[in-house]
C-alpha cells in the first residue's frame, strides 16, 4: 500500500446507492461495503476536498442504482474497528486515490495477515489465508462498518 494515509481527523463519505445497499426503512446493508470483483478497496470521497458531493453525484446511475445518499465516517473511527479474526489481526485503513475526474476519491482498505484483501467474483476475496472461512470473516468486516454508518446517513 503505497498511497498517502489520510489523517485520523479526516472525515470520508460512502455513496449509498438504493435498492442494494439500503432497504425502504433505511437500514444499510452490508452490501454497502462489499468489495466488489478485482477491487482491493472500498471507494469512498475525502469530505476535505470541495469537489466531494459532485464527485458523489458523478457515480452513474442505473434502472437498479439510484443514489439514495451517503454516509459519513471519520478516519479515526474506522481504524479503531480492527479486531482479531481467529489468530489473524484484521485491520482497516482509508488512503488517497485522487484522480483528475474524482479528485475526493478514497479508499478503505481492509486487511487480514497483513495481506490487503480484494474482491474475487467466484471466491468472494482473494488473499485470504485458506483456513478462513470467507463468508464468516466478509459478514464481519461489513458488520463493522454497517455499525458504525447506519447512524450517519444523510439522504440526498
Amino acid at each position: 500500500m503505497t498511497d498517502k494515509l489520510l489523517d485520523n481527523q479526516e472525515d470520508v463519505t460512502r455513496a449509498i446507492f438504493s435498492p442494494l445497499m439500503i432497504d425502504d426503512d433505511g437500514n444499510l446493508s452490508r452490501a454497502a461495503f462489499a468489495l466488489r470483483h478485482n477491487e482491493d478497496y472500498i471507494s469512498v470521497a475525502q469530505t476535505s476536498i470541495s469537489s466531494w458531493k459532485n464527485d458523489i453525484r458523478s457515480i452513474p446511475e442505473n434502472a437498479n442504482r439510484r443514489l439514495y445518499g451517503y454516509c459519513l465516517l471519520n478516519v479515526k473511527s474506522i481504524r479503531e474497528l480492527n479486531f482479531v479474526y481467529r489468530k489473524y489481526q484484521a485491520v482497516f485503513d482509508v488512503v488517497e486515490k485522487h484522480t483528475p475526474s474524482n479528485p475526493s476519491h478514497s479508499g478503505i482498505y481492509v486487511l487480514l495477515d497483513n495481506a490487503i484483501l480484494k474482491g474475487d467474483r467466484k471466491k468472494g476475496l482473494k488473499n485470504i489465508p485458506e483456513d478462513v472461512a470467507v463468508d464468516t470473516f466478509t459478514m464481519r468486516y461489513q458488520r463493522k462498518l454497517v455499525n458504525l454508518a447506519q447512524g450517519n446517513i444523510v439522504r440526498l
